[in-house]
């Protein structure tokens, strides 16, 4: 038994919110893994036991969660969230008389397939029946219709409620209090170290035959000046896009999220790495399509390689009046002009937040200053 439905564009990066790693995993960056299996045991459980519902003359419920066998977590990378469960569920149902709750007709289990954070509104489910009654057929067709979509309903709630977990304000406040215990530790650590006497200072023999000149790049602005300078301007030119197209204009109407970094390399310049998501909208008198720009990433090693993967999640022209390929991919080029445009503004700000100083070693004349044993 199965039943299908599609998902909303809001989904698309809802499991892509920034993510709060463990002191331990700096800026987020790197893979982790929080397990949430106690909890979506417990909740599974009591939203399935919850299930009761009236059809015609029947009242059908789940008497018991069974069995429920899986796991649920929210793994963590580049400071993005990638929200996971999958389960196994037995659940016993039994269906009475509406005019007497006495007369139990019919009972049984549902044995519902492994359902997953993708496809769980696509939910198989095998009925088993136990006690039959004359009335079976009509306990069947409720079974498989309506008993089929209140467990959806149910499993959807659990879905809905487990995206929000990580972005609690309880697991900010303990990790706060955890990367505060971290840098006291490091900081006594540090205090430790600065205590012992240092080793005796020896001079670096330099050979007279080295001269070469080397520029140093001193930066002015801080990486986190940098970071927050470039988050805020590539959001800034994301929502300014706009592209005429036919009888109007398709636009980015909002931010999903932005992720990745921007920092100063004295040797480098100002390296950086995005990712992107965002809402757009195209609207005419005759209606409206909507839709998601996704970026897998630009960066400062490859500027010119900027992947974007435009979606379309609705479309309320008649049919065929809007050629979904020409729009897609004027979505596409004025989003890619906006990133670029970003591109050439921060490799500008790098020719002006630089002081540069030039360093001479030293000369064969000064041979005689080095501490190199002598060649006599």
């Amino acid at each position: 038994v199965s039943t299908q439905s599609t998902w909303g564009f809001q989904y698309i990066f809802s499991w892509m919110k920034k993510g709060i790693g463990s002191v331990w995993n700096k800026g987020s960056w790197h893979w982790e893994e929080k397990n949430y299996n106690k909890w979506a045991n417990e909740r599974l459980k009591g939203l399935f036991e919850s299930i009761k519902f009236t059809d015609d003359l029947l009242i059908c419920e789940i008497t018991k969660c069974t069995s429920l066998e899986g796991e649920a977590a929210i793994n963590i990378r580049k400071q993005k969230q990638i929200y996971l469960f999958n389960f196994v569920a037995t659940l016993a149902w039994s269906v009475k008389l509406v005019d007497d709750e006495d007369v139990d007709i019919g009972n049984g289990t549902l044995v519902l397939q492994e359902f997953n954070q993708d496809d769980y509104k696509e939910l198989e489910m095998e009925i088993t029946i136990s006690k039959k009654d004359a009335k079976i057929p009509q306990v069947k067709e409720a079974l498989r219709t309506k008993m089929l979509k209140a467990i959806v309903e149910k499993i959807d709630i659990f879905n809905k409620e487990f995206l929000t977990f990580s972005t609690d304000p309880s697991l900010e406040e303990e990790h706060k209090k955890e990367k505060a215990l971290y840098e006291a530790l490091q900081k006594s650590a540090s205090l430790t170290a600065e205590a012992k006497p240092p080793a005796e200072a020896v001079p670096k023999a330099v050979s007279p035959e080295l001269k070469k000149e080397e520029e140093v790049k001193i930066p002015k602005i801080s990486d986190k000046e940098l970071a927050s300078w470039a988050e805020n301007r590539l959001r800034e030119l994301l929502l300014s896009t706009s592209a005429p197209f036919h009888s109007g204009a398709a636009k980015i109407t909002e931010m999903g999220c932005i992720f990745g970094y921007a920092k100063v390399d004295p040797k480098k310049g100002i390296q950086f790495d995005y990712n992107f998501i965002c809402n757009w909208k195209y609207e005419a008198k005759e209606g409206t399509v909507e839709g998601t720009v996704e970026n897998n990433g630009f960066n400062s090693k490859d500027p010119s390689a900027i992947a974007l993967n435009i979606i379309i999640s609705k479309n309320t022209f008649p049919a065929d009046t809007v050629p979904e390929f020409d729009l897609v991919e004027t979505v596409r080029a004025a989003t890619k002009e906006q990133a670029l445009k970003f591109i050439q503004e921060i490799n500008a700000k790098q020719k002006t937040q630089f002081t540069c100083l030039l360093y001479t070693s030293p000369s064969p004349r000064d041979a005689t200053l080095s501490r190199m044993p002598s060649s006599a």
